[in-house]
């Protein structure tokens, strides 16, 4: 009930399952689901601007707002999105904004992520995920202050227990929960790169090879 009290901020890096949990964690909700994933192109205010405002009122609904525009009137845009998403749902939103690291360096972008969130319904959640966090002070306040619900890649890790189960159930007898835990750390993409015999857990000092695949996935 309340989720993260209006913010929920998933943060950890390349291939811990972020966009797969907030899938399953949408899907639980009984929230009007409103999905953005950002790209390198949302750095640019004009840009993400019209993502953010076609994602709350869906494609074939949405409008552009005209190119080199003020910030103000960006937010003008972005209003009415945010008041025809309201007005045209009964039940509140939960607004999905997936690489959110993509405007960490885009301060006009970010600026409107911030005013969004500070005149966003009462009731509904916003949800920030990515490899870094949103480079906004409330953000960082409310997640220091434990006023929203924060995951990082500590609770998204698999635990030793978690393994062992997966190990069951994949028929890996061979391979030791606790071996993979260690050179994994639990990364949930290296634990399944295991399973899959694309990663060996017994070299030893598997840091080089944790490292190779988060760089693979980045550039991916």
């Amino acid at each position: 009930e309340n989720i993260g009290n209006g913010l929920t901020v998933l943060q950890a890096p390349a291939g811990f399952g972020k966009t797969t949990l907030l899938a399953s964690f949408a899907a639980e909700l009984d929230f009007e689901t409103r999905w953005l994933t950002l790209d390198a192109s949302s750095a640019y205010a004009e840009v993400f601007a019209e993502q953010l405002g076609r994602g709350l009122v869906g494609e074939a609904d949405g409008w552009a707002p005209a190119a080199a525009i003020k910030p103000e009137d960006l937010k003008a845009y972005l209003a009415t999105a945010v008041r025809t998403a309201a007005e045209s749902n009964e039940r509140p939103i939960l607004l999905v904004i997936d690489n959110v690291h993509e405007v960490h360096d885009a301060p006009e972008a970010t600026d409107l992520l911030g005013w969004v969130m500070e005149t966003a319904p009462e009731g509904w959640e916003i949800v920030l995920s990515g490899r870094s966090p949103a480079a906004l002070v409330e953000v960082d306040r409310r997640v220091a202050s434990g006023e929203c619900l924060f995951l990082g890649s500590t609770d998204l890790a698999f635990s030793s227990e978690e393994i062992g189960e997966l190990l069951v159930r994949q028929s890996h007898a061979g391979l030791d929960a606790t071996r993979v835990a260690e050179a994994t750390l639990g990364w949930p993409v290296g634990v399944m790169a295991v399973l899959n015999g694309m990663m060996n857990p017994d070299i030893p000092g598997a840091e080089p090879q944790r490292a190779a695949w988060e760089r693979y996935l980045v550039a991916e």
